[in-house]
């Protein structure tokens, strides 16, 4: 793993290197599992999207600042009030 100085020649972060990695020997790592446990700090939005994008699922929990509500979509009410 590269140290901080490394990293930051080459202009990564710590979540690009890990995906350059997963590529790198994504068909040899797909021939034991398809899955990846990694820290809650590589539950982003884009490491997931970027991990998924290779073929591989991400088991992992949830950041402290995960927001797990839907949005309403329907109508909503007029008048004084919170909608």
């Amino acid at each position: 793993m590269p140290i901080g100085r490394e990293l930051k020649a080459e202009k990564m972060t710590l979540n690009q290197w890990y995906i350059a990695v997963l590529r790198k020997y994504a068909h040899k790592l797909k021939l034991m599992t398809d899955c990846v446990v990694a820290d809650a700090a590589f539950s982003v939005k884009s490491f997931v999207d970027e991990l998924m994008g290779v073929g591989f699922n991400l088991v992992s929990r949830f950041r402290n600042d995960a927001v797990l509500h839907y949005i309403y979509q329907g109508p909503h009410s007029v008048g004084r009030g919170r909608p």
